[in-house]
This record gives structure tokens, sequence and C-alpha cells, in this order.
């Protein structure tokens, strides 16, 4: 019996010590009543931005959506749709984000960042281009390369002037690939010779050049398809049509490269969304279809391109002067009260009054961005 409770005894101070040692386990994993997590730059070597503090109770904000930079004291962040902040104005640029990424800069460097502020790639290039067809343009000192949605570089820091990819092609400028202007494919390797004066990014497989005081209309291996007047200078190809300048004039050119409508403008936008905003020669804004007829008479005294995400185009009241919307029947669905107005983008639009800037949903709703 004495060596049985001997063992006991000494089977419960093992148990005892273990659950002390459990606890003090369980006390060292936990801080202020929660989990203990990883501090920041711990998870990741790339820092994180500063984000709203929440309590417990309190949901950070949501980052699905359109994020909207904004800025205050000089910097600049993000807020979402419902005005608020999702990313801290610590930013000396704050780019619109597409999709999950988008880029940003601190201290004049330029870096890829997510919605929920972390740094992708920490900032780095002097300057940066939106992606295009899975590439964006960068710029590590005074030379610009490409980078893949992978944020590898694809294509080297070669190049003086480079522009973001259309139709497979980017132009670029470089006097170790010629005198002027040309485009690369999307491995990097020339496919139009660099010797234009001036030049277009490709649209439609298409791109206007210029040599000499002579324009072209080229194909994407470089070749001439159409020659322009001398005083001519064209637009990039949307939808179909081309918007052709010459002589103080303005008319649309189609895709077999002649005159599509007999009427000529004063001034005119690109087709979006199937119209084209027009300037008459009383020097009043409204729009044609693509078949060339007026379907908003000429009445505002300025007017910018149809979203073609929302189907929504602003326009300028001549008497008043102000911005508000029209819908595809001419019908004024936003009030005009507005000093500036941008075109809606995914159920949204950034709107200035007097001072402040807002973001505008298609029910004519506001909150404040700044």
């Amino acid at each position: 019996m004495k060596k049985f409770g001997n063992s006991f005894l000494l089977s419960s101070v093992c148990i005892i010590l273990a659950l002390a040692l459990c606890v003090t386990l369980f006390a060292l994993l936990y801080k202020g009543g929660g989990a203990y997590m990883l501090n920041e730059g711990e998870a990741t070597a790339s820092p994180v931005l500063n984000t709203p503090k929440t309590s417990n109770s309190s949901p950070r904000p949501s980052t699905s959506g359109r994020l909207f930079p904004f800025q205050q004291n000089g910097l600049w962040g993000y807020k979402n749709s419902s005005g608020q902040v999702v990313i801290e104005a610590t930013l000396s640029y704050a780019g619109e984000f597409k999709e999950s990424i988008a880029f940003a800069s601190r201290d004049g460097l330029f870096g890829i960042i997510s919605r929920n502020g972390i740094w992708l790639v920490e900032p780095q290039w002097t300057d940066a281009l939106p992606f295009s067809e899975n590439k964006a343009a960068v710029k590590s000192g005074s030379k610009w390369g490409y980078i893949n949605t992978d944020y590898e570089l694809v294509i080297d820091y070669m190049f003086d002037e480079a522009y973001s990819f259309s139709c497979g092609r980017a132009l670029v400028k470089d006097s170790s690939l010629g005198d002027g202007y040309g485009y690369i494919d999307i491995q990097g390797n020339l496919a139009a010779s660099a010797k234009w004066r001036k030049a277009n990014s490709f649209s439609e497989d298409k791109a206007f050049v210029k040599s000499g005081s002579t324009g072209y209309i080229i194909n994407k291996i470089g070749e001439p398809v159409s020659t322009l007047q001398s005083d001519e200078t064209g637009t990039e190809f949307c939808e179909g049509f081309a918007l052709i300048h010459a002589d103080n004039e303005y008319f649309f050119m189609n895709s077999r490269f002649r005159q599509a409508f007999n009427e000529t403008y004063e001034d005119a936008l690109p087709f979006s969304s199937s119209y084209a905003a027009i300037k008459n020669e009383d020097e009043l804004w409204g729009y044609i279809y693509t078949d060339g007829e007026i379907r908003i008479e000429p009445t505002y005294k300025d007017a910018k391109s149809f979203s073609t995400t929302d189907k929504l185009a602003a326009v300028c009241d001549t008497e008043s002067g102000l911005w508000g919307y029209i819908n595809k029947s001419g019908k004024v669905v936003i009030p005009f009260e507005y000093d500036e107005a941008d075109m809606f983008l995914n159920g949204y639009a950034k709107v200035k009054k007097s001072s402040t800037y807002y973001i505008l949903n298609t029910s004519g709703n506001t909150v404040v961005l700044y």
C-alpha cells in the first residue's frame, strides 16, 4: 500500500506540472485577450501601408469594387465607393486599381500595391504605366523595360521611351533601334522599323505614323496601308472609325480608309459605346451614331464620351456652365450641378462641386471623396 501511495503521489505531481506547463504556453500564445499574430513585416518581406484602425467590434472597410484615390495633406490614399478610407493617405501617387493591383509611389518611386495596402512590389521604379495585355512598362533610372503579371522583368531596360502594349505591339523609342519611333512584339523583338518621326499606339491592328510631313496608316509589320493628305493627322481607331483632323475641321474615317460620312465638324471625340460627341458650327456639342446620323442634338457647351460600362455621358449646360449626365436618349438623368465631371466607370464617377470632390453613383447620390 505504501508503494502504491508513493506512485500515486508521483503521478499526481507529474500531472500537475504538465498542466502548469500547458497553461504557461497557452498564456504566451495570447496577447491582450486575442491570439498572437505575427508583427507587420514578419509575415512578408514587403511592408504594409497604413490601413484604417478598427476596433474588435468594427469590421474593416470593404475593399471590393472600385477604389478611388483621394488626397489629404498633399499625400494620396484610397477610399471605397462608400467613402470609407481603406488605405491611409501616405502615398506620393496613387493610380487607379485594375482588378486587384495598382501602381503607387512612395518618396517618388513606384511600386505595386494590393487592395489591402500591401506592397506586392516595393517602390523601385522611377515611372510606370498600367498593365495592358499582361505587361506593364516600368522605368529604372533613365531606361524603360517591361514586367509580366508575376512582376518579373521580361523585356530589359533599354528604351528611352516606352508605351503600353495593344494589339500585341508596343510603341518604343531608342537610338540603338533607329532614328525614330518603332514597335516591338510581346517578346521584345523589333516588329516594325524605328523610323517614324511621330507615331501612335496600335488599335484594331492599325497605327497612325508620320515620316517627314507625310502621314501613313501602317499594319502590324510596319507596312503602309494608306497614305494621308499632307495636312491630315489621325487618332486611334475606335469601334471601326478613326477621327481625322485636317485644315481646322474633323471627319471620321472607316476601316477601308475612306471618309465615313459626308459631314465634317468643328471638333469631335472618338466613338465610344456606338456614339461620338461632335461640335457644330454654332460651337455646340451633340452626338452622332455609327451611321453618321445625329441622335442627340447639339445643345451643350461641352461634352464627353459615353461610358462603355454605364451608358451615360457628361455634358455641360450652355446656360449655367455646370456639368450633368445624360443617357443615350438624350435625357438628363443627373442634374447640372458640378464644376467638373469625369466619365463613369463601373457604376461611379468622380465629380467636383466648388472645392470638394465627390464619388457619384448612377442614381445621382454622392459621398465626399476629398
